[in-house]
């Protein structure tokens, strides 16, 4: 007798919460989503996002990592893509000639310090502050704030993509 009304109870409770997980999933699926609409970005990221900026590379450049001991090292490429102060052309031959000038202008007057800038924020890094995806992206715009630093206007950098990334 005891048996067959803990079961009745039992059933009873799992029913109830069954159908109050339907009634949620219902509830998040149908009814909330209707009267919302997704948010709009920023005009300033579409037109940001528009068209990509020129970019210098560094490739390889290895640096020796500030953990203790010097034992890791890290080898890392980037790519530094910076505003286009001028539209870039849409021509594919006046891009190449575009892209082959700003890379030029930007080795004349700025290679050294980005190259610089770049060199002490990496060796003074260790492992545990890169090892993680969001390591990874805190590097980034570390990156980007100390080149636009070293770089004074001259030149404004949008991002930097990290195009080899290896800890030994």
């Amino acid at each position: 007798m005891l048996r067959g009304f803990l079961r009745q109870v039992f059933l009873g409770l799992l029913a109830g919460i069954a159908i109050g997980g339907l009634a949620v999933g219902l509830l998040l699926t149908v009814v909330l989503p209707s009267g919302r609409t997704a948010p709009k970005p920023p005009a300033s990221v579409a037109t940001a996002a528009g068209q990509p900026g020129p970019v210098y590379t560094i490739r390889d450049r290895i640096v020796n990592l500030a953990d203790a001991g010097g034992r890791r090292y890290l080898r890392v490429s980037l790519a530094i893509e910076f505003q286009a102060k001028e539209p870039v052309p849409r021509d594919e031959a006046a891009q190449k000639a575009y892209y082959k000038k700003f890379d030029g202008d930007i080795r004349a007057c700025c290679a050294h310090r980005i190259e610089d800038a770049v060199t002490m924020l990496l060796s003074s890094k260790s492992y545990a502050d890169i090892a993680t995806p969001e390591g990874k992206e805190r590097l980034k715009q570390e990156l980007k704030d100390r080149i636009n630093e070293a770089l004074h206007g001259e030149e404004v950098v949008t991002n930097v993509y990290i195009t080899d990334f290896v800890v030994q």
